[in-house]
């Protein structure tokens, strides 16, 4: 049987084959899998239970239901997906209780198992007693990570990122940490430990603390998982702080980001995929009869890469606890070493690329180190580099880190080099072998860095298609069609989608049922089918025909729960079926709202002044309730208000955060009223979804694809003729303004003159014609440390004085701007307001006015 592991090697299992379970009918066995999320962690270890689960003809169900019992998070609005996994449903569970139990500890992993007995069961960390459970010796990697940053690279204040308080795995990482500082004789500084989560955003957060807040002193970063110490890598980036060179970083998992990033992390490799692997037997044993271990304690190593310091061309670099290279003395002869030594030498060169060489033939390192001994005896030229290529194809075809080969290089110039001493000539010529073999090494791992990076943008392009193509539409009869358009490029192979009946909650109706092995309709059960909720997974997979692994992922908004979407796992990564299922509960929450406003839309024209009034108060409360909340921009401090008038108009603004700025939108729908509100809701909605499915787009490109949404479904789908204003502007932590899109002029108030520079913001409206590509161009701009950014709407310079005759206009708004003392952001809207307030009574259009002060970090 062959699989990948986490690092992408291909696998060949141990033991006996044994024939596939069945049900006494002949029916396969299904296996249920309870985990938190689909991030990378979690899909490692289950692409080790998937690939095993391939390998023994059993089906899965993954049910991704969030933490359980998250308080405050809506997480635990997902975890109703939990109750479709049941003794009726699969016919045993495996369950990732370190994840599931990260708010409300054992206890609550506990009584979920307790639950899905008496079926067969195994746990990952966390689980009860008399359940099958697979742990991790986390002491030796996580001593070794500690130890080597502190004797090998002498770093002596030393930064620990925790996790969740009730995962006993994080508070174990945190203990061992501990301990070994002071076996070292180093104190535990408590101003250089941070609270985290497990989330990316949590080691953003700890450098934050620890730079901004504290002003701490630290030459290394231990995270106790992987995202966390990304997280920090980004933001110790974001600050000039060079890594390693200021700051070494070390996490914990060994996650397929930690090999792409920048520096690639040092990290504690936790054996994922054999974990996911070895729960499915657990269980599989147990319907089989056969024993079973209550406990299974798999080891943990430290691999390491550049972030703790350690570089590819030093001798020994790799894995912790690798034997030392033999060294003769010099003058030694390089036949006598090979040899006498000749079989050492294959082992650590097996040892020096340990995880890396699952696809190479055997006896490769023999084959290494004769073309190498015959290249340097004249048998002839580029026999040592044309079997370091070759064999390094097929590191590369198996999904192998190429990189790791350097320490290969490394290790045999170790052990050959004494023996070389003494020949001057085949010293020298042995030194150019290593050096062209190191180029060969480096192109090959800049190609599969850049395969890698091909791959995600690809997923990330048809992320991005789904994304616009649920985007535009308005109604919940619309999502299948525009979900089942999207399967073939996501390269899914099954989807169904199955709401709850609005007059039976234990019901569901399939809305969706796709199967591309079968003609349109032929998938069961098929569209328009009710069923109970509870019958939806074997519905699901006993009629398919084929073996197959499903995803059952939550369908819900913020507290409200519309269903679940099953997708049939094509792709590996989690984040196809993550992302597509938010993107269906995005739609089929624009679908609700859009019948919702649509309905009082049509109301409205045939109601009395009383109904237009509430209509009126509904486009209201939707034009306040979706400004954004938090305003927090790393290097850019905001204050904004908007002030509606006695008819609710079309303003928009909105601050949306980035990992090194954010996104600044502001705008103005034609017209008031409810349909004015809809356009606006859409254009928030859609500007939200584009801006976080295309972090890398410019301002221009999310303009274009928010138009052609925006001429669809006002022009096209409701008939409407509303079009807007809207200025986007990309802003980086940097200073570096990029803008698109015509509405009022941008003001930035220069601190070195104090006189204000207007920027045009030439363009096309959105919405108003179906190609703005011809007049939609880009501009840019820099603030520097202490300029004041002003934006605005043209409720504010066009607002009329007592004659009605004379205006606010552009000089008063920059004159008032010049005027007002200091350069807080707050004092200078509120005077601006203030002015506006002593020169016109009452208001005609709504007006909205944003202020930014832009900082340097520590200014």
């Amino acid at each position: 049987m062959r699989w990948r592991d986490q690092t992408g090697s291909v696998r060949t299992s141990a033991g006996p084959v044994r024939p596939p379970p069945r049900h006494p009918d002949g029916r396969r066995f299904a296996i249920g899998v309870l985990l938190d999320s689909l991030g990378q962690y979690q899909t490692t270890v289950l692409a080790g239970i998937a690939d095993a689960a391939r390998a023994r003809d059993v089906n899965l169900a993954i049910f991704a239901g969030g933490v359980l019992g998250a308080p405050g998070s809506r997480e635990i609005h997902h975890n109703f997906v939990f109750d479709l996994c049941h003794p009726g449903a699969v016919d045993g569970a495996v369950l990732l209780g370190g994840a599931l139990g990260n708010a409300q500890g054992p206890a609550s992993v506990e009584a979920l198992c307790a639950r899905l007995a008496p079926m067969p069961l195994a746990t990952l960390t966390l689980g009860p007693p008399r359940v099958p459970r697979l742990t991790l010796d986390q002491e030796l990697g996580m001593r070794h990570a500690v130890a080597h940053l502190v004797s090998v690279h002498g770093r002596r204040r030393l930064a620990f990122v925790r996790g969740p308080a009730l995962n006993s795995e994080a508070e174990r990482r945190y203990a061992i940490f501990r301990a070994v500082l002071a076996d070292e004789g180093l104190p535990v500084d408590q101003a250089l430990i941070c609270d985290g989560t497990f989330e990316r955003n949590a080691g953003q957060a700890a450098v934050a603390t620890l730079v901004d807040d504290r002003g701490a002193s630290f030459d290394a970063l231990v995270a106790a998982n992987d995202y966390m110490a990304l997280g920090a890598l980004e933001a110790l980036e974001a600050r000039g702080i060079a890594v390693p060179g200021d700051v070494a970083v070390v996490g914990f998992d060994d996650i397929e980001d930690a090999r792409f990033s920048s520096p690639p992390l040092t990290t504690v490799r936790q054996p994922l995929y054999q974990q996911g692997e070895a729960a499915l037997d657990r269980v599989l044993a147990q319907l089989e009869g056969r024993d079973v271990e209550l406990e299974t304690v798999h080891a943990t190593e430290l691999v390491i890469r550049r972030s703790c310091g350690c570089f590819a061309d030093l001798a020994g670099a790799g894995r912790a606890g690798a034997a030392a290279p033999f060294e003769m003395q010099v003058g030694g002869s390089l036949d006598d070493l090979l040899a006498q030594r000749g079989d050492e030498l294959r082992e650590e060169l097996g040892r020096a690329v340990h995880g890396a060489d699952a696809a190479l033939p055997a006896g490769w390192a023999a084959q290494l180190v004769d073309a190498f001994e015959a290249e340097l005896r004249g048998a002839g030229a580029g026999l040592f580099i044309a079997a370091v290529d070759r064999l390094l194809g097929a590191v590369a075809a198996g999904g192998d880190d190429v990189s790791a080969w350097e320490r290969l290089i490394s290790a045999m110039r170790g052990w050959l080099l004494p023996a070389l001493a003494g020949d001057r000539r085949r010293w020298r010529q042995a030194e150019d072998l290593w050096h062209g073999a190191r180029i060969v090494i480096a192109d090959l791992a800049e190609r599969a860095q850049a395969q890698h990076r091909l791959h995600a943008e690809r997923l990330a392009r048809a992320l991005t298609a789904s994304g616009a193509a649920l985007l535009a539409t308005q109604q919940v009869s619309a999502v299948p069609e525009a979900v089942a358009r999207q399967l073939p490029e996501l390269e899914i192979p099954g989807a169904w989608m199955a709401l709850r009946a609005a007059d039976q909650p234990e019901a569901a109706g399939i809305l969706l049922a796709y199967d591309d092995e079968r003609t349109p309709g032929g998938a069961e059960p098929a569209a328009g089918t009710r069923l109970p909720a509870l019958e939806l997974v074997p519905a699901v997979l006993r009629p398919l025909g084929r073996r197959a692994s499903l995803v059952v992922a939550p369908l819900s908004f913020q507290e409200r729960a519309f269903g679940v979407l099953a997708l049939e796992i094509g792709p590996r990564e989690g984040v196809v079926y993550a992302s597509l299922a938010e993107q269906v509960s995005g739609a089929l929450e624009g679908a609700r709202l859009s019948a919702r406003l649509i309905e009082e839309a049509t109301r409205r024209q045939a109601a009395e002044r009383e109904r237009l009034e509430k209509e009126m108060e509904i486009a209201a409360r939707i034009q306040t309730s979706i400004l954004p909340r938090a305003l927090s921009v790393p290097g850019l401090e905001i204050a904004a208000a908007m002030r509606t008038a006695s008819e609710v108009g079309g303003d928009y603004y909105d601050v949306i955060p980035t990992g090194d700025g954010c996104w600044l939108g502001i705008g103005d729908v034609a017209g008031h009223g409810l349909p004015t509100g809809l356009v606006m809701l859409m254009m928030q909605s859609g500007i939200g979804v584009l801006a976080r499915k295309m972090p890398d787009a410019s301002p221009r490109e999310l303009l274009l694809a928010l138009n052609a949404m925006l001429v669809e479904n006002v022009r096209d789908r409701l008939g409407q003729r509303e079009h807007a204003t809207l200025t986007l502007i990309r802003y980086h932590q940097d200073g570096r303004l990029l803008f698109a899109g015509a509405h009022e002029e941008i003001l930035i108030r220069r601190a070195a003159t104090g006189r204000c520079e207007r920027l045009e913001t030439p363009g096309a409206w959105v919405g108003a014609k179906r190609d703005i590509a011809a007049g939609t161009v880009e501009t840019a701009a820099r603030l520097a440390s202490g300029d004041l950014l002003v934006l605005y709407t043209d409720g504010l310079t066009e607002a009329a004085g007592p004659d009605r005759r004379e205006r606010f206009g552009s000089e008063r708004l920059i004159a008032g701007i010049e005027a007002a003392a200091g350069d807080d952001p707050t004092a200078v809207r509120d005077a601006v307001l203030a002015a506006l307030d002593g020169f016109a009574p009452r208001l005609d259009d709504d007006v909205t006015l944003l202020v930014g002060r832009y900082f340097l970090p520590g200014g």
